[in-house]
């Protein structure tokens, strides 16, 4: 689990996001004056109608977050899942992530 400086708050309401779309999920970012990242995990009851998915899905993402956490800019970060992840293992998510951050420029 993230720490919880840097989990997005439920109530935090996010507007004008660039976005950037895998098979896998969307990625929508802004720049924030906070000192470190913050992310936010979507996953819809589209996916699975089943809590215990979803949450598995929600924590391969955490999961491959928290490995580069200290690399990451301090920005907002949004992470909606697509019907595709399920089927997915968490290293090519965790790879498809990295890629995104690094061609985005969202890394130190």
């Amino acid at each position: 689990m993230l720490k919880k400086i840097n989990r997005l708050s439920k109530f935090k309401r996010i507007e004008n996001l660039k976005s950037v779309t895998t098979p896998f999920f969307v990625l929508k970012y802004k720049k924030e004056d906070a000192r470190v990242a913050k992310f936010g995990f979507i996953v819809s009851k589209k996916i699975d109608k089943r809590a215990t998915v979803r949450n598995k899905i929600k924590r391969m993402f955490q999961k491959a977050v928290q490995e580069n956490i200290e690399k990451i800019l301090p920005f907002t970060f949004l992470i909606i899942a697509k019907e595709k992840c399920v089927e997915e293992t968490e290293e090519s998510l965790s790879k498809t992530l990295n890629f995104i951050f690094t061609k985005e420029n969202l890394l130190k």
